[in-house]
């Protein structure tokens, strides 16, 4: 059985939809965090998210799963993997290594901007969400 061009877009502009839901989920999901969540931090570019109000952050993404966060920042200073509790505690083992050096990679070429690193961190997980819907809506739809 042969497909027509109508027939064989279909699949693909649903997983396309798919795809955009997921990732519009994925940042919905952010800003209802955001607006739920009461955490100030001194920075007049938050009037640009929400809740669009300056100097007022609401998304208690700040610790960045407090752990991972500050082996990260040990990383960037040039301590090495260490101090996950943020006291000098030496060499851990404690977080694995993949996001630990993601977020020290962000946060060393936005030029230690911890809300810049939030934001592109917070960013890439919506897009992984949506690649996975698409991986999984390929799947499904096969």
């Amino acid at each position: 059985m042969t497909l027509s061009f109508q027939e064989s877009r279909t699949p693909f502009a649903l997983r396309g939809c798919i795809v955009a839901l997921c990732f519009g989920i994925g940042l919905a999901v952010y800003a209802a965090i955001t607006t739920l969540m009461n955490r100030a931090f001194p920075n007049p570019w938050n009037a640009y998210f929400p809740p669009f109000v300056s100097y007022a952050n609401s998304t208690n993404h700040g610790h960045l799963g407090a752990e991972y966060w500050n082996v990260a920042q040990s990383v960037v200073r040039g301590d090495g993997y260490s101090s996950p509790f943020g006291m000098e505690s030496g060499p851990t083992a404690w977080v694995p290594p993949a996001t630990v050096l993601l977020l020290a990679l962000i946060h060393r070429l936005d030029g230690y901007n911890e809300m810049v690193t939030i934001r592109v961190y917070v960013t890439l997980n919506a897009m992984v969400f949506g690649f996975v819907a698409w991986q999984i809506s390929g799947y499904v739809l096969s």
